[in-house]
């Protein structure tokens, strides 16, 4: 049949007549007849005659002739005649012939026909067209119809088409939105996009959707977003993520903050984290935390941040923690931090940690620190200390680190120490020792110091 000289109406045709058309006839389809075509001349075609229609008819169909088009019909569309559908077109189509689409015909939607799919046709498609949409279609999905998606579609994104997400999509996230993204989607999250999340957003991800985060992600994260972190996100970041942290995010988190890490979080920080922490970070750190620092990390606190620690949580580092110290550190501890080290602190020290304090700051250690220095480490003091060191120091030195003193820090003695030699301690030197004292220091000896010899 020519349409082109058909002047009956196609309401004329019979079911029979209409199946018996062939696609010649159908593209042979005038503009009056085109726009003519009711529900019932599309409900009599069979799915093979619908590739028929020529595109510029098909454009002039009506939405009631649209939306007569069964989920069997639309299959016959081809990918053309897909993308040639007028947003208002395919917005008539029913749910059920949305989800009839195959994924060719989901992939040649164009970019202004997604935009205009409402959210009953974003949930109309199933999770297998889902991923068949280009990611500039997912990118131009409004973000009223993304964010309103139900759970099992927002899932089925690939990984790439999660990573083509607006910004603006994603802001337009509710808390459940963000809780249905899969542990497999949260790495294609744009830095962009997690970077704009409130502070209530980022708190409704679960403790396996954060730790689901790459390292880049958690270091593109915002300094305002770590301000405001909760205890339970840190808590879930793995040590990888953690040692991702930016210096500037690092030093915002509160002493509450610092002080949920677990030992492992604390442990893999690294040194160079470590060394930007704020003096009063520091100074708010608990022996605890403390406690489960690496000597690594140790050896990173910047001396002027070691020097802000308290004095009782100084005193609790551990043997290892204390031989961790660089020598910068050890000379620029405070007088109140030394003097209230205890005997097993200091014990613990090299014979370079002990020669880096100057003779002012080792007088500062109580009698039982003094006595608790070890004749392997008072060797190590140089003839400056030794001369430096007051009288009571001296006395408080045991026999043992006197006897192993050498002959030159011997000579380092002057004559105000020579004083404070006690009997005991003149006892324990050596012939040689002795002979070391400078003329002067002998000189004032007393009778009795002198008998004792």
């Amino acid at each position: 049949m020519d349409f082109s000289t058909y002047t009956n109406s196609l309401s004329t045709l019979t079911t029979a007549q209409v199946q018996a058309l062939t696609r010649t006839d159908l593209a042979s389809l005038t503009v009056a007849q085109a726009t003519a075509v009711d529900a019932a001349f599309i409900g009599a075609l069979l799915p093979s005659q619908i590739p028929g229609f020529a595109t510029d008819d098909l454009v002039l169909l009506t939405t009631a002739a649209i939306a007569a088009i069964t989920q069997d019909q639309v299959t016959g569309l081809n990918v053309t005649q897909m993308a040639v559908l007028t947003s208002t077109q395919l917005g008539a189509l029913t749910n059920t012939a949305i989800a009839a689409l195959s994924n060719r015909q989901i992939a040649a939607l164009t970019t202004d026909q997604v935009n205009t799919l409402n959210t009953a046709k974003l949930n109309a498609l199933t999770s297998t067209q889902m991923t068949y949409l280009e990611l500039v279609d997912v990118a131009a999905l409004s973000s009223a119809g993304i964010a309103a998606l139900a759970n099992a579609k927002l899932q089925s994104l690939t990984l790439k088409q999660v990573g083509a997400l607006t910004t603006q999509q994603i802001a337009s996230f509710n808390t459940a939105s963000l809780r249905a993204l899969t542990t497999d989607q949260v790495p294609g999250l744009s830095n962009g996009a997690l970077a704009i999340l409130s502070d209530a957003s980022l708190a409704a991800f679960s403790g396996v959707q954060i730790q689901a985060l790459k390292t880049s992600q958690v270091a593109a994260l915002t300094t305002s977003q770590f301000s405001v972190i909760t205890s339970t996100t840190l808590r879930a970041l793995t040590t990888s993520q953690i040692a991702a942290i930016e210096i500037a995010d690092l030093n915002v988190l509160t002493p509450d903050s610092l002080s949920v890490l677990q030992s492992d979080q604390l442990q893999a920080l690294t040194a160079t984290q470590i060394a930007g922490l704020t003096s009063q970070q520091v100074y708010d750190l608990n022996t605890a935390v403390i406690s489960t620092l690496s000597t690594k990390q140790i050896a990173a606190i910047e001396t002027t941040d070691l020097a802000v620690i308290g004095v009782e949580i100084f005193a609790g580092f551990n043997s290892a923690q204390v031989r961790a110290l660089n020598t910068t550190q050890i000379s620029g501890l405070t007088t109140n931090q030394l003097a209230g080290l205890n005997s097993s602190w200091v014990s613990s020290l090299s014979t370079t940690q002990l020669r880096s304090l100057e003779a002012t700051k080792l007088n500062v250690l109580d009698a039982v620190s003094l006595a608790a220095i070890s004749d392997a480490q008072i060797v190590g003091l140089t003839t400056a200390q030794i001369a430096g060191l007051s009288n009571s120091t001296i006395e408080s030195l045991n026999t043992v680190a006197v006897a192993a003193l050498r002959t030159t820090q011997i000579a380092a003695i002057t004559t105000a120490q020579a004083i404070a030699l006690v009997d005991a301690t003149l006892t324990a030197l050596t012939s040689s020792q002795i002979g070391a004292l400078t003329t002067s220091a002998v000189a004032i000896l007393n009778y009795d110091s002198l008998a004792a010899l």
